[in-house]
């Protein structure tokens, strides 16, 4: 059996959802997942792909109103045997920054305009 090709928008997903689920998520656990879900990732494409969408937000400010709290993404850089990996999560940020932005192109497209959707299921995203 030959294993699909994973997709930027998968990743995208991958990601979303593991932040939501666990709070934070390395590019390692998003390739990880892909694989044990039967499908082809490279790390370098699951890395890259993951600074994009961190680099879109940063870039056109995007913040999200999560649990009433007003948050960006955030990323560390995390040791994990003999390799680094980033690790992407959300970050609050001052209370009176009154500034949002709609979507813009971020790939966390459910998650913009301050409706958190946590209900997408990675086994239909994935099928």
């Amino acid at each position: 059996m030959s294993k699909r090709i994973a997709t930027n928008d998968q990743i995208a997903i991958i990601m979303q959802w593991g932040i939501m689920d666990n709070g934070k998520i390395t590019s390692l656990e998003v390739k990880n997942y892909l694989r044990t879900k039967g499908y082809w990732a490279e790390q370098k494409q699951v890395s890259d792909t993951m600074a994009s969408i961190y680099n879109s937000c940063q870039e056109n400010k995007i913040t999200w109103d999560i649990e009433g709290k007003n948050v960006t993404l955030g990323v560390r850089v995390v040791s994990k045997g003999a390799s680094n990996y980033r690790e992407y999560f959300f970050i609050e940020i001052g209370k009176d920054t009154k500034e949002k932005s709609e979507c813009n192109g971020c790939p966390l497209t459910t998650l913009c305009n301050g409706k958190q959707d946590t209900s997408a299921s990675t086994s239909v995203l994935l099928s």
